[in-house]
């Protein structure tokens, strides 16, 4: 019977048998969710040889699986009974398909990766056959509990049910496998085959793989003739279940990583043995080999629930011949009565239902053959050099809270075993995590554990592990027999390949070697010593999108010997364990880490300014009436900011994110729209303003800066490492030739991009993760100004506003303690609002003491306008001063507006004397200007009197009355000024030489000469101007009659007395500050413009004004003392009349004399003049008082003499 199976099953000399296969799955329900405990519990199920498996993940009754499987290739007939139909044209295809880097035997597209799977439908028993059927894969076989599907239902002939044409085009007679790889001597097809089963209804299912069939007993490659299970069927199943909610149950199965074919040496291997001694098996307990399973399971919730066993007799291939239905007497309490269906099996298996078995194990006896349930590893006989099959369970047992009791979930292996006499071949190749510096051996990847595995972050090429950080995982193996001190010669590595498939996207990397897929090492030179070292680098960047990327893994790798001359290689078995239980692991465990959840979007830190999210914030239309100022953001500030015209406008933005592997970048917008708030409604409209005044919108710097944290942009040395740490500049070029720009305020906003590399599948991510794989950050919004300068409001008509803006220079006058009309009205507006103007004073030149500014005030609604007053009290100190004063108005840019000065005099009083008058005693009438001009002593209209010098001389006789009226005008000093009769005189300009009281002692006087404080009323003395000195006049300063209410007008009167004929007086009426004093007022004297009107009063000597009904009598009796009138008379002999001295008209007042002159002659003496002129001394002092008695006459001086009088 097996000759006749075998006649029927091989499809070739060489065959394309069925040598290795597992099955894993998935369920392809995912969650989004950013909650780790519902990450947990999502399925995981993703090929991307497969996209359309899993597409749809919205169901928990959704699981994908995959097939794996290794087919021996060679001739075939392309008969029916060939399981790879078109072996050599597929295989053909994929060796001419795009070569992917550097390792050409990888699949480099999806059309060349195709592998057609005959389904030979056509014969039932060597039908290939995918489908799933009730109840878990266990011994109980069928649950015959639920009702059975209905078997087209029950058989996948699609990745995906209903597929199509366009999906699986020949579905009706293959299976459309993919090449993942070929041996390294194109012998084997490694293939796989993804398809998804949604089930009808939640509860256990087991879907399975089988067909026929397996390698043969004496046909073919003798290295894989089987002794046990030789060209049977196979059938590979694997148990899962599903509910319609969220479970305790797993969403994944456990993982194989076993090679195709374990290769185990001859009576064992010979191991680090100094004297080289072959092994020998003294007994069948001591003649074995220990390898571990190599697989996983992904979820570290259940890895401590895995166990192992060897797969029963129908879990080998015996299911095959179970058909699909319902017993002949179904009863639930019989479910081992099986229905065979003798045309789905050769006669040979349904003949061993109930006869000689014809699916057996490799050994019946636990001491050729045992699994460690817990621990995976096998001992395995290797007394006789044969190929052996072997099915592996890897059941995973978990407590299932529905129905309160565990449950057993299984995944198969169906593998071969080659015990390898290798004759002179002591020692397989190992993977070494021990490095030798020595001989180049370094940089391998160091031993991992499930929970000590090493990572790589998914998006990033990094293997990260304690100190190994590298940009290639360094798979090192080492042969034992490289020393070359046994019988063998020194040996090298031939190749190193993966023990199963690797994700997508795995490159392998080698040195330059004399051949296979390694860098190997050796001593060099022409004769090179082999050392048997040798390593292959990995290069891999996980697709974050795509499942079957990211997780944890368990990468396992098998080496193979060579030797110069022909000899028998050895294959690394996988994780070789001795005899003492030491493993030597072939595989390597990676976690690849997937993407944050949930993944942070870049965040603005310093130097930018704004970082909140404000893209629906108004655009700080709080002055514009139609703007609907409302902000689903909370927006409760106005951000603006400015360029400067003629200038280049800056604004640093600086974002950090989380992942430090992710690439920040920025994006610009300007958000337009009279609806918002905008000042242009389309973004044609703000282009068109721009193109008018010669810009362009703003742009972002070419150059993003990396690393720099909060190092300003133009300070930074940029770390093209640091991706994850960006800075850039906003940059707004305004026109070098123009000073102001009409361009209204516009948005622009701003965010950090994650930048996407062009490798991720962006649509995959989505349905991945549910969101876009780059979590962009917010917009962040300005409103853009146009900086112009702040501009002065000049206003020609407002004395109190300097011309800043126009020119020239303004002088504003102020006198002392002023403190009305003290101001500087300053005023400036800038184009943009809210610019928040301050207006201040330049340190330089400064301001003067007794300056203050007012508080800055807004002067519009539309927060364009800002004014503030200079206000100026000067101090005493300050008069008679310049002070330049210098303004600036500086808006929330930092922009200046052109310098503004002023020139602040602080002035004296400068009197102005007006409607000056005297009045003439002689004529009875006022003149104007008595004084110089060609003054006469006719009366004259005095109504239009015109300014007068400030200065003058009047004759003036002994009894007449004179007076003076006079006005004083201050018309550039807010002074409040008074007029009084001035203390100690001085009157430069009054007559030549000038004339003065001075003060004894004072600067101004001169030792000998008279002054006020001597006891002596001489010089211009007077009673009025040096009381201390004199007796009081007859003379007062009165208001003027007319004004009696206006201080600046006055009234003085003054009648000479006897005592000061003869003598010049000096009379001044001052202007002074009632404050103040004379130290306000201005000293400089010239025209009408004096500190003080002074008149000097020449007063005549022995002249009397003749009071009105005066006679000589009457005069000689009360001036002179009883003089003879007729003495008096004779010195005045043109007195007509001597009884009517004034006539009766008054038209006419004539002084009278009162005696003769006497001219002194030299040699004259008081005495002597006496004696001469019949008269006293004491007559001539009287009549003579600014003679004193003890000074010396001046010759030429005339003196006043009553003639004979020396009797009276």
């Amino acid at each position: 019977a097996a000759a006749v199976l075998a006649a029927c099953c091989v499809g070739g000399a060489r065959g394309d048998n069925f040598r290795f296969g597992d099955i894993k799955w998935g369920n392809c329900f995912r969650q989004i969710s950013t909650d780790p405990a519902v990450l947990a519990r999502n399925g995981d199920f993703y090929d991307p040889r497969f996209p359309e498996v899993c597409a749809d993940r919205s169901s928990r009754l959704r699981v994908g699986f995959t097939v794996t499987a290794v087919w021996a290739v060679g001739a075939n007939d392309n008969s029916g009974r060939s399981m790879l139909t078109y072996a050599t044209e597929d295989i053909d295809a994929f060796k001419a398909s795009p070569e992917q880097p550097p390792y050409k035997k990888m699949c480099g597209s999806l059309r060349g990766c195709k592998l057609r799977l005959s389904r030979n439908t056509d014969t039932p028993t060597h039908e290939r056959r995918i489908g799933y059927r009730l109840g878990i894969s266990d011994a109980a076989g069928v649950d015959f509990t639920r009702p059975s599907p209905v078997p087209q239902d029950a058989i996948v002939s699609c990745p995906v049910k209903d597929g199509g044409p366009s999906l699986c085009p020949n579905s009706a007679t293959d299976f459309d496998f993919t090449i993942d790889r070929l041996s390294e001597d194109e012998t084997l097809v490694y293939a796989r085959y993804s398809f998804e089963i949604l089930f009808p209804s939640e509860g256990d299912y087991t879907v399975f793989f089988e067909g026929c069939c397996r390698p043969p007993s004496s046909v073919g490659d003798p290295d894989i003739y089987t002794t046990n299970n030789y060209d049977n069927t196979f059938h590979l199943r694997t148990g899962v279940s599903v509910k319609f909610g969220a479970s305790s149950l797993p969403m994944k199965s456990f993982r194989w990583t076993m090679p195709d074919i374990v290769d185990l040496r001859y009576l064992g291997i010979k191991g680090d043995n100094a004297v080289c001694v072959s092994p020998t098996c003294s007994s069948v307990s001591d003649c074995f080999s220990q390898f571990k399973l190599q697989g996983y399971h992904p979820d570290d919730a259940v890895v401590d629930k895995v166990t192992f066993r060897l797969g029963t007799i129908y879990e080998m291939g015996k299911y095959k011949c179970v058909e699909h239905a319902p017993l002949s007497n179904p009863t639930p309490t019989n479910p081992n009565v099986w229905v065979v269906n003798t045309n789905r099996c050769p006669a040979s298996v349904v003949t061993g239902l109930s006869g000689g078995e014809v699916f057996v194990p490799p050994f019946t006896s636990v001491q050729d053959f045992d699994i460690g349930a817990s621990t995976g590893i096998v001992k395995f006989s290797v007394r006789e050099n044969r190929v052996y099959q072997m099915t592996i369970m890897a059941d995973v047992t978990v407590f299932d809270d529905s129905r309160g009791a565990n449950i057993v979930l299984s995944t198969p292996l169906d593998i071969l075993v080659r015990v390898n006499e290798a004759v002179g071949n002591d020692n397989p190749p190992k993977l070494s995590v021990t490095e030798d510096v020595s001989k180049g051996f370094q940089g391998v990847v160091p031993a991992t554990l499930r929970s000590d595995a090493i990572s790589i972050d998914c998006g990033r090429p990094t293997w990260l592990k304690g100190a190994y950080t590298k940009q290639f995982l360094r798979v090192g193996f080492k042969d034992d027999d490289y020393r070359g001190t046994c019988s063998n010669e020194p040996q090298f590595i031939e190749w190193i390949n993966q023990a199963h498939d690797l994700p997508k996207g795995v490159e392998f990397h080698w040195g330059v070697a004399p051949g296979g897929n390694v860098t190997r090492l050796n001593s060099g030179g022409a004769t090179p010593t082999q050392y048997g070292l040798a390593y292959l680098d990995l290069k891999w960047t996980p697709a974050c999108e795509d499942l079957s990327q990211v997780g944890k893994f368990q990468w396992c790798f098998r080496a193979k010997d060579g030797f110069p001359n022909s000899f028998h290689p050895l294959l690394s078995a996988p994780s070789q364990v001795s005899i003492a239980g030491l493993e030597d692991s072939s595989c390597v465990n990676i976690h690849a880490v997937g993407p944050p959840v949930p993944n942070l979007s870049p965040a603005f830190t310093a130097p930018t300014r704004i970082s909140a999210c404000n893209r629906q914030c108004c655009a700080c239309c709080e002055n514009q009436a139609a703007c609907p100022c409302w902000s689903e953001e909370g927006c409760n500030t106005c951000e603006n900011e400015y360029a400067e015209t003629k200038t280049t406008f800056e604004y640093t933005v600086h974002a950090t994110d989380s992942d430090p592997f992710t690439r920040v970048n920025f994006e610009l917008d300007f958000p337009v729209g009279f609806a918002i708030g905008e000042m242009y409604n389309t973004l044609a409209d703000l282009n068109f303003t721009m193109r008018q005044e010669g810009v362009s919108l703003p742009r972002l710097e070419t150059n993003v800066k990396y690393g720099c944290g909060s190092t300003p942009y133009d300070d930074c040395v940029s770390n093209p490492a640091v991706t994850a740490d960006a800075t850039t500049k906003i940059l707004w070029t305004l026109p070098a030739d123009k000073d102001r720009l009409d361009v209204e305020a516009f948005k622009v906003c701003y965010r950090a991009v994650e930048e996407v590399s062009p490798s991720v599948d962006v649509d995959l991510w989505n349905t991945t993760y549910g969101t876009l794989p780059n979590a962009d950050s917010c917009w962040v919004c300005f409103m853009l100004n146009v900086a112009n300068q702040p501009r002065w409001l000049d206003d020609n008509n407002d004395v109190t506003k300097p011309s800043c803006e126009s020119g020239p220079i303004k002088e504003f006058r102020f006198a002392v303690g002023q403190t009305s009309d003290n101001v500087v009205r300053l005023e400036a507006a800038d184009t943009a609002p809210n610019q928040n103007i301050e207006i201040s004073v330049l340190a330089d030149p400064g301001a003067p003491s007794g300056a203050t500014l007012t508080s800055m005030e807004n002067l519009g609604s539309d927060n364009k306008e800002y004014g503030r007053n200079f206000v100026f009290t000067p101090q005493l100190g300050q008069e008679d001063t310049d002070y330049p004063v210098c303004f600036s108005a500086t808006n929330a840019n930092g922009l200046s507006s052109k310098t503004c000065c002023v020139r602040l005099r602080v002035i004296k009083g400068d009197p102005l004397w007006s409607f000056t008058k005297v009045w003439n005693p002689r004529k009875a009438c006022w003149n104007s200007c008595p004084w110089g001009n060609g003054a006469t002593d006719e009366c004259v209209d005095v109504g239009a009197a015109s300014n007068c010098p400030a200065q003058g001389v009047q004759e003036v006789t002994v009894g007449c009355s004179y007076k003076m009226s006079v006005a004083v005008q201050l018309d550039n000093a807010a002074y409040t000024t008074r007029l009084r009769v001035q203390q100690q005189p001085q009157c430069d300009e009054c007559v030549p030489g000038g004339i003065g009281v001075p003060l004894c002692g004072s600067p101004s006087h001169t030792n000998g000469s008279s002054c006020c404080g001597n006891g002596m009323c001489d010089g211009a003395e007077t009673g009025m101007n040096c009381p201390q000195d004199c007796p009081m006049d007859t003379a007062t300063l009165q208001p003027h009659p007319s004004y009696p209410n206006d201080p600046s007008w006055a009234e003085f009167s003054f009648t000479p007395s006897k005592v000061q004929q003869g003598r010049t007086l000096l009379t001044c009426i001052e202007v002074f500050d009632t404050t103040y004093g004379t130290a306000v007022i201005s000293g400089n004297r010239g025209g009408s413009r004096a500190p003080s009107i002074c008149m000097v009063y020449r007063v005549q000597s022995c002249r009397y004004c003749v009071p009105p009904g005066a006679t000589l009598k009457s005069i000689a009796q009360h001036y002179l003392l009883n003089v003879d009138w007729v003495r008096l008379y004779n010195s005045n002999p043109d007195i007509p009349n001597p009884n009517m001295l004034i006539p009766s008209d008054l038209s006419d007042r004539e002084p009278i004399y009162i005696g003769p002159r006497y001219r002194v002659q030299s040699g004259d003496t008081l005495l002597s003049i006496a004696a001469v002129m019949r008269t006293t001394v004491k007559s001539i002092l009287d009549n003579n008082p600014a003679i004193v008695a003890s000074a010396n006459l001046d010759v030429g001086s005339q003196l006043c003499l009553l003639l004979c009088s020396a009797a009276n």
